[in-house]
């Protein structure tokens, strides 16, 4: 695990340009608050490389492109209701790939929704509105339903 964070690209060009200067390694480090055995791996990396810029890491791509994402925000916004796995299954069978339940809920988390089921809202027409407020009186105040105003 690394003793500090990565150095910014503002840092690291900073720090060439020091070098290229004629500046000592201590004086560099001293200047961009990080360890000389820092600044030499990165002057280091830079006369190989011939720039400043952070490797992309490896890693294992993710399995839902931007388009399956997109389907799977429409399977999910026509039945707010459904169980993870009834939608795993829906958005498997629309993208025709293999979703796990526990990929449907990172992605679902990812997008903000949260695990939580959208909560049946009674529908009551004006008509029973207005016999509520006959029967509780005006002076209380009842809360807006939908389908009212």
């Amino acid at each position: 695990m690394p003793r500090c964070r990565e150095m910014t690209t503002e840092e690291m060009s900073e720090a060439v340009g020091m070098w290229k200067a004629g500046e000592k390694l201590t004086e560099i480090a001293k200047a961009v608050k990080r360890p000389v055995t820092s600044i030499y791996n990165m002057l280091k990396r830079y006369k190989m490389n011939g720039h400043v810029i952070n490797m992309k890491r490896g890693g294992r791509p993710k399995k839902a492109t931007l388009r399956d994402l997109r389907h799977l925000e429409r399977v999910v916004k026509s039945d707010r209701r459904q169980t993870a796995n009834s939608v795993a299954t829906e958005w498997s069978k629309a993208c025709q790939k293999s979703f796990s339940e526990t990929t449907t809920r990172r992605r679902l988390k990812d997008m903000g929704y949260h695990g939580c089921t959208a909560r049946k809202k009674p529908f009551i027409s004006k008509s029973n509105r207005q016999l509520e407020e006959a029967s509780v009186g005006k002076s209380t105040h009842l809360p807006n339903r939908p389908g009212l105003e």
